[in-house]
């Protein structure tokens, strides 16, 4: 025996075997992927500007400077920590005094629509995780058949 016999088979010959059943999970995996490297490369990006916002928003806060906290904010309008802070500030600067009495509600309803954007490519998880079993139990099923197939034509076990 050589080498090349001993060797075990190569990923595209094992894909090749595992019939079309592969193909849905091939896409399913790269899906997980691009969300999971995606929202990494999200949360490293956010952490590190949240963490420069917090510092200066907490100094702007403690010198009683609004202004200065509505600028930084003002700065930095993608980040969801400025979201909050800029909703709340509209909200407690407000002319109408019944804006200025619900702002707690108003900054609860903008921080579970920021949370959602946070969430959002999880739902491909979920799904792909749930749905994935199924479809390898159905690639195996389909192979089985197969292989009963080729048995009963050849006659031989």
């Amino acid at each position: 025996m050589t080498h090349q016999e001993i060797a075990s088979p190569g990923l595209f010959s094992l894909f090749g075997a595992g019939g079309f059943a592969m193909y849905p999970l091939l896409i399913c995996s790269l899906a997980v992927w691009w969300v999971i490297f995606e929202r990494l490369w999200r949360f490293r990006r956010l952490d590190r500007e949240l963490q420069a916002f917090h510092h200066e928003a907490v100094a702007a806060l403690l010198r009683g400077e609004p202004a200065a906290l509505k600028a930084l904010c003002a700065l930095q309008p993608d980040l969801p920590s400025a979201k909050l802070v800029m909703a709340a500030l509209e909200r407690l600067e407000s002319k109408d005094s019944r804006l200025r009495a619900t702002w707690q509600e108003a900054l609860e309803r903008k921080r579970r629509a920021l949370n959602q954007d946070l969430r959002r490519g999880f739902w491909i998880l979920g799904t792909v995780g749930s749905a994935s079993p199924f479809i390898g139990l159905f690639g195996t099923v389909v192979g089985i058949l197969q292989s009963f197939g080729d048995i009963a034509r050849t006659g031989s076990g």
